[in-house]
């Protein structure tokens, strides 16, 4: 397995960005690739158990992407597999994703 690391900076507490990151208006206001929008969500990351998002891009294509809330530990990090679905609704390779929050010296 291939892991990929991307770390990001943010000058708030560690409590406000997990409110960010579990929140899921919050969520939906960054979720996903740029110029996308999701009209459909069943997105809780405030506890264990499947998710799901259809996301629409500016010409009304669609795209299905799902998983399962793996653990979720305030305020600290959530993890959720990912998978995307394919044209006939199946669901491809799945990923693994911890989104994890530490604070840091400023």
């Amino acid at each position: 397995m291939t892991d990929l690391r991307l770390e990001r900076d943010f000058s708030v507490s560690p409590e406000r960005l997990f409110a960010w990151i579990s929140d899921t208006e919050k969520l939906l206001q960054w979720w996903g690739p740029e110029g996308m929008t999701v009209p459909e969500y069943t997105l809780n990351f405030h506890q264990e158990g499947p998710w799901s998002t259809v996301m629409t891009n500016a010409d009304g294509e669609r795209y299905h992407v799902s998983g399962v809330v793996t653990h979720v530990r305030p305020p600290q990090s959530i993890g959720f597999t990912w998978g995307w679905h394919d044209e006939t609704g199946a669901r491809g390779h799945e990923s693994h994703v911890t989104l994890t929050v530490e604070a840091v010296e400023a």
